[in-house]
């Protein structure tokens, strides 16, 4: 999805180890510099590539349904 600069974004993040995804911030789009967003949902696999040596693997929860993540997160 574009990112429009006059929106907020309920971020996702993800923990190392088997720890899982996690609601992270709330950001303007005016704040960061990403082009573009990927919106996931409840059950979605996602990995951080700069983490994923490290376990940085999860599955999404319900209550991270509807966050975004940054271009990192295939």
């Amino acid at each position: 999805m574009v990112v429009d600069p006059t929106c907020q974004y309920s971020f996702a993040g993800i923990r190392s180890f088997g720890g899982g995804v996690f609601r992270s911030v709330e950001k303007s789009g005016a704040a960061f510099a990403y082009r573009e967003l990927t919106r996931i949902r409840t059950g979605d696999l996602v990995y951080a590539k700069l983490m994923a040596w490290e376990g940085a693997i999860g599955t999404v929860p319900p209550d991270c349904d509807g966050c975004v993540v940054s271009p990192e997160f295939p």
